[in-house]
């Protein structure tokens, strides 16, 4: 194990220094920000070519940005306190993170239901019927 010295010689062991993952995602976000993430990104900086890479790369943060400000406002959970989540940090509830699966359109299966205590929402069942419509012949969807 590395140990780190600090100034007045107290030891601080990997575990002390433990460093939070930096995700620039998090704090792009509106859309003029977006913009001017891709415009930084692919100006020159000390002589290095910007490749179609870095590029892939700069658009993979805004998808991410992006993604994270819907999610954020689907669920109504802050954007830091989500980012915090997804990255397998914090302390999330079995509530929220139903909530989250949800927002993406999922459905947490029954197991994770059972183990936490949680019941289901009962679906809807809506019933959808067929009739032609008069002047085009064409079906039409009533609900």
């Amino acid at each position: 194990m590395t140990n780190i010295h600090d100034d007045d010689d107290t030891v601080i062991t990997k575990e002390d220094a433990k460093l939070s993952t930096f995700d620039s995602a998090e704090y792009i976000v509106s859309k003029e920000d977006r913009q001017l993430y891709l415009n930084i990104s692919l100006k020159e900086e000390d002589g290095l070519e910007v490749t179609l890479h870095s590029i892939g790369s700069t658009l993979g943060v805004l998808l991410r940005a992006q993604a994270l400000s819907r999610l954020a406002r689907k669920t109504k959970i802050d954007r830091s306190d989500l980012c915090e989540i997804l990255l397998g940090e914090g302390n999330p509830t079995p509530e929220i993170l139903t909530k989250i699966a949800e927002a993406l359109g999922l459905k947490m299966p029954a197991e994770f239901n059972e183990k936490f205590g949680l019941k289901p929402e009962k679906t809807v069942k809506t019933s959808i019927s067929y009739t032609q419509h008069k002047h085009t012949e064409q079906p039409h969807v009533s609900l």
